[in-house]
């Protein structure tokens, strides 16, 4: 592997090891982040619910971003149309 390329995991084995299920699991994730402000082209974004707020509400912001991907739970409202 190049030493300057960023480390990546297909989504499918990641959700495999956490046994999620995954939209397109050929996508390669190359960082994962549950700041939408810190997301970059490739990363999936965890929209996790805190005490606080809900990450979910900041999906879009993260798909503008480049996320790859965003998991959240399944009750979660997940306006990013065509993240996985």
């Amino acid at each position: 592997p190049d030493r300057d390329s960023p480390p990546h995991m297909r989504l499918g084995n990641l959700a495999a090891s956490l046994k999620v299920s995954a939209g397109d699991a050929a996508i390669d994730i190359t960082g994962i982040t549950a700041d939408s402000r810190a997301v970059r082209p490739g990363f999936l974004f965890a929209a996790l619910k805190g005490s606080g707020t809900d990450g979910a509400r900041f999906a879009g912001a993260a798909a503008a971003a480049g996320a790859a991907a965003i998991v959240a739970a399944p009750d979660s409202p997940i306006e990013a149309a065509g993240i996985p």
